[in-house]
């Protein structure tokens, strides 16, 4: 039976915590550096990732005595630990001259559909993007990789698919907006300004759609509120564009999100 049989109902999960599905069975995800080394091929399926990145991206500056034999029996063990979940699954961690590649059909992994979901259509696609945005933010389950902990996931690879997600989330809001859905919006943008207090974004959007519900007295309260926030937890003022929107509706006049 070859890789692309074995594995063609396997659905594996990195928007939230490391999950390997197949069909309904989930799958034991290897532990420790066995499971932030599976980590590190998921996020660049498709991909030959080389040899000397996955060791720095396993070990840093912490190396060990000889780290192509320790990388090798890493990946022995992440073979074995899919085997055991569905025989011959571990083909899927394909060797090659230089480096390593998870060899699934990148759309198995929900990351890339989420990717593909979040792509940007035509202006006059609004509804359509909007729509296709909640769909690939349905398929956030939590905390990027949430059980899996290593220096370089933190440092690098996390945040930079967690920034992924707060632009897809500012995208759909202001899609959301200019299609007139001020009032639906705020009890959402409200849960999001709770959570990333300092991602002014969400403030804008949540001032903008406060004003629009005609509840100007509720807009300039939040403005107040991250305004103070800044000042006191980081020291800045609130953005040029935070600014402008506060003195735009002291005026009462027509507020626009770019």
């Amino acid at each position: 039976m070859s890789r692309a049989e074995i594995a063609k109902d396997l659905d594996c999960r990195v928007l939230g915590p490391l999950q390997l599905m197949v069909g309904q069975q989930k799958l034991k995800v290897p532990a420790g550096k066995n499971g932030v080394l599976l980590a590190i091929l998921l996020v660049r399926v498709g991909e030959l990732v080389s040899t000397e990145e996955v060791i720095d991206r396993l070990w840093g500056d912490d190396l060990p005595q000889r780290p192509k034999s320790a990388l090798q029996t890493r990946i022995t063990r992440v073979r074995h630990a899919l085997d055991r979940g569905r025989p011959g699954l571990g083909q899927v961690v394909r060797s090659e001259s230089g480096g390593y590649e998870f060899a699934v059909d990148p759309s198995q992994v929900d990351l890339i559909r989420f990717r593909q979901l979040a792509q940007r259509l035509p202006a006059r696609c609004a509804v359509e993007e909007s729509e296709r945005l909640r769909q690939a933010l349905d398929l956030v389950h939590g905390r990027i990789l949430a059980d899996v902990r290593g220096p370089a996931l933190e440092a690098d690879i996390i945040p930079g698919l967690e920034e992924e997600l707060l632009l897809a989330r500012e995208r759909r809001c202001e899609l959301e907006i200019s299609l007139g859905r001020h009032r639906e919006l705020v009890s959402e943008l409200r849960g999001l300004v709770g959570r990333y207090t300092f991602r002014e974004r969400f403030w804008l959007q949540l001032m903008t759609c406060l004003y629009r519900s005609d509840r100007q007295t509720e807009a300039l309260e939040a403005y107040c509120e991250i305004d103070r926030r800044l000042r006191q937890e980081v020291g800045v003022d609130p953005c040029e564009e935070l600014r402008t929107l506060h003195a735009r509706i002291l005026r009462n006049t027509a507020v626009q999100v770019a």
